[in-house]
């Protein structure tokens, strides 16, 4: 179905003002956000490295069984250990400055540590949910059925905002991720679209200092990565702009 042009023009109006509140949030709070996150994006730059460094290559795996050891399982246990609470670290940060509270980093970690495991299980439905949309694309060879994929992920893209900001449990978040998601979906997808210059950038700075040491690897992909967190920044707008209501009968009911 096509866009009237008035239509098109209020989507790409309302994408500007979230991406302009969303600048001025990183720009006004960046320097606090930096602190709660960079640490554990180092960390988890490093998993993600040492684990990389220690796979095989497809040329050297090829006729050949991959054997891996208890510490690859550990290694990646721990890197989505630090990922999920990573999320979680940036989405509490979120809400409580949205709400004009000042935690430092220290009590922002502390916080974060209880969504770990209501996240960790969203995002396992969550990759569920996308893996049966994908089926299809996989099964008949037909590759832009994947759109429907790409459909579902854009649909749960709030599923974290959901657990720390509502409080709600993994499955209904994600519930209720789909159904909030639906009238914002275009939005939603623009905002998500800004991944793909980030993820350009990112691969050519990777480039660049891919002879380096990986001391230095892992700090220039932390920072992108930071910078990267100006998405979760805008789709935080985004959610809070539209889910507000419903966020401030919560609040109203458990005071």
């Amino acid at each position: 179905m096509a866009f009237k042009p008035y239509v098109v023009g209020t989507l790409f109006m309302s994408v500007s003002v979230i991406l302009t509140e969303a600048l001025n949030f990183f720009r006004s709070q960046g320097k606090a956000l930096f602190l709660v996150c960079f640490p554990l994006l180092l960390v988890q730059n490093g998993l993600q490295m040492w684990v990389n460094s220690q796979l095989p290559t497809a040329e050297e795996t090829q006729g050949l069984e991959v054997q891996l050891e208890a510490t690859h399982y550990i290694a990646v246990l721990l890197l989505l250990l630090v990922l999920f609470h990573m999320y979680a670290c940036v989405t509490l940060f979120l809400h409580t400055r949205s709400q004009g509270q000042q935690l430092n980093a220290s009590q922002i970690w502390l916080g974060g540590l209880h969504y770990v495991p209501s996240m960790m299980l969203a995002g396992v439905i969550s990759a569920v949910a996308v893996m049966m949309a994908m089926m299809p694309a996989i099964i008949s060879g037909f590759f832009p059925l994947a759109i429907l994929a790409l459909w579902v992920g854009v649909r749960l893209a709030y599923v974290n905002f959901m657990v720390v900001v509502e409080g709600a449990t993994p499955l209904a978040s994600v519930t209720e991720c789909f159904k909030f998601s639906g009238a914002i979906f275009w939005q939603t997808l623009m905002v998500l679209g800004l991944l793909i210059p980030i993820s350009l950038v990112t691969a050519v700075a990777d480039t660049a200092v891919a002879q380096g040491p990986m001391v230095l690897r892992i700090v220039v992909n932390a920072l992108f990565a930071y910078v990267g967190l100006f998405i979760t920044v805008a789709l935080f707008r985004l959610y809070m702009v539209n889910r507000q209501p419903t966020v401030t009968t919560q609040s109203e009911q458990q005071g």
